[in-house]
């Protein structure tokens, strides 16, 4: 009978993970209802994403197949979620060193009434460096409100990339400013004098008459 039991409260908290928040809600609060989901699997055909929880209250381990755009589960809500990956043909297979975040809570929690946020769906991509290392970053939030306000939808670039052109705006800057400071080195009327009557002496001279500066 006490197995059954148990069974049953498995069961129960991994069909209806926000409804074991019930018993915990503080007064005047409420639960956020959350959907945490990742969104472009289909991006890496050979790739499959495992979720994987410890169950505090039994003991045991659950692990599942991630599916694409589809909001993720804990079971019960104090287990903590691991999500690894691993090639296609080891679906099944947890493997240490192929976890890619233990920081994601795919569930709600009570937040107080004053607080018009009732919900959140947040969208997660996953990611890929140079040499092939995989990462997850969070790349879409939506926040529902009940006051009437719009949903506020938030959206997040790749890291890798916004480092990428981070750089490609640091060296389109250091070439704009090239022409300026080559001028600034060339205010010596000797060099001058080297290139009279050439043609980089007139173009030289154009520049030093559009700074206000006299060209002999």
């Amino acid at each position: 009978m006490k197995n059954f039991v148990l069974i049953f409260l498995s069961y129960f908290f991994f069909l209806f993970p926000n409804k074991v928040w019930a018993d915990v809600v503080p007064p005047n609060h409420h639960v956020l209802d959350r959907c945490v989901k990742i969104v472009n699997l289909h991006e890496f055909p050979n790739i499959v994403l495992i979720g994987y929880y410890k169950e505090v209250m039994f003991g045991g381990y659950q692990t599942y197949q991630i599916e694409n755009n589809k909001c993720l589960t804990k079971g019960y809500k104090a287990n903590i979620l691991k999500i690894y990956w691993n090639e296609k043909d080891k679906a099944n297979l947890v493997e240490p060193d192929k976890l890619l975040t233990d920081q994601i809570d795919p569930y709600g929690r009570p937040i107080p009434n004053g607080n018009p946020l009732i919900k959140e769906i947040i969208e997660y991509s996953l990611g890929q460096t140079d040499n092939g290392k995989l990462f997850l970053y969070q790349s879409k939030k939506i926040s529902e409100y009940s006051d009437g306000i719009s949903p506020k939808i938030e959206t997040f670039a790749n890291p890798l990339k916004k480092t990428i052109l981070r750089e490609q705006k640091l060296y389109t800057l250091e070439i704009s400013q090239s022409p300026r400071v080559i001028l600034k080195k060339s205010n010596d009327q000797s060099r001058l004098k080297k290139l009279k009557n050439t043609f980089w002496h007139s173009i030289v001279c154009f520049f030093y008459r559009l700074m206000g500066e006299s060209c002999r």
